[in-house]
């Protein structure tokens, strides 16, 4: 980021970067040691400015949608 004109002053710098609001870089989230908030099986991809996950596997799609039969006794 570009520094303020001469005379203003900074503010605190925009989400997913850090510093003194004169510099702000890039803050990598992939790199908090829990890949980004993103699933365990997915790849954590840093932007400036934020995250991206990466899709899911194909053995992983639907996972969460499988139906068991429930027994009954009868």
């Amino acid at each position: 980021m570009a520094p303020p004109a001469i005379g203003r002053t900074c503010g605190n710098c925009p989400a997913g970067y850090e510093g003194d609001g004169t510099t702000c870089t890039d803050v990598d989230e992939c790199a908090d040691g829990n890949n980004g908030g993103c699933d365990a099986a997915t790849v954590c991809v840093n932007v400036p400015g934020a995250v991206e996950c990466g899709p899911c596997p194909d053995w992983a799609l639907g996972r969460a949608l499988q139906v068991h039969p429930r027994l009954t006794q009868g």
